[in-house]
């Protein structure tokens, strides 16, 4: 009997063992249709131990994009508890832009956990932060003591979306030019670059804006990783054929980065 549990425990002890050996893109499932998730056990613990808010916040996000498709968890890389440490970060050191993406994050129902409640309370948090700081920016920039403070905030805002405009057009365009079969997509162009959008947000990293006359710029940056995984996203919600061929074509021409410069005017 003793001999019996024993082999028992030894073969759960195993079990455990390969399960904290299995890499994240084969523990969803096949390590094909996970391949944006190759070797991003490294990039989160780095970005953890170095409390890179914005590369946790995307990996995350990337995790509940395989977490919702598979409906499976990985108990050391939980997108969930990622979440919520990335969250804790940016609010003790209150950061508004990466406080802004993490809520965006928790609103997801794609790319998150589609959480109103918190989300509602981060952008409450913000704009409790966003008044504390008024003095702050007004010492640092005194050219912008005659701009009011929300118009900064909404040229900030609309800088961005115009910047992560420019990358989903562009990688658009480069879905186009990789696809054989793409007559669909380009009838669906405007809904599917909204979509694009919307969804490439949540990845993107931005620079402090800075101010030049009346205008409002932004520098957004957005990893290839993420860029994919959007793409998978939108190619599944409709249905759409990729040839492995068209895949890998696209693999080669997206850039390992995108950049773009958002530009917005502050209102009188």
């Amino acid at each position: 009997m003793i001999h019996k549990y024993l082999l028992i425990t030894l073969l759960f002890a195993i079990f455990v063992l390969s399960l904290s050996c299995q890499t994240l893109d084969s523990f969803f499932g096949s390590s094909k249709d996970y391949a944006f998730l190759q070797g991003i056990e490294a990039k989160i613990d780095k970005a953890r131990a170095e409390k890179n808010v914005q590369v946790l916040t995307a990996y995350t996000a990337l995790l509940f994009y395989a977490q919702n498709l598979s409906g499976k968890r990985n108990s050391k890389y939980d997108a969930d508890e990622l979440l919520r440490e990335a969250t804790l970060i940016a609010g003790q050191k209150k950061n508004v832009q990466e406080l802004k993406a993490l809520e965006g994050v928790w609103r997801s129902k794609v790319f998150g956990p589609n959480d109103a409640e918190c989300a509602d309370s981060i952008l409450k948090y913000i704009e409790d932060i966003s008044k504390e700081s008024i003095p702050a920016v007004t010492e640092k920039q005194k050219e912008t003591l005659s701009f009011n403070a929300q118009k900064l905030l909404s040229a900030e805002e609309y800088a961005r979306i115009d910047a992560v405009s420019q990358i989903a057009e562009s990688v658009f365009g480069v879905v186009i030019e990789s696809n054989t079969n793409v007559k669909d997509f380009v009838a669906q162009k405007d809904i599917v670059v909204s979509e694009l959008k919307a969804n490439l947000m949540l990845g993107t990293q931005f620079n402090e804006m800075k101010i030049q006359g009346r205008e409002v710029h932004v520098l957004a940056i957005l990893k290839k990783d993420f860029v994919l995984s959007t793409l998978r996203q939108s190619f599944l919600k409709r249905k759409q054929r990729m040839t492995r061929e068209d895949w890998n074509r696209l693999e080669q021409n997206l850039p390992q980065e995108y950049t773009a410069i958002g530009m917005a005017a502050i209102e009188d």
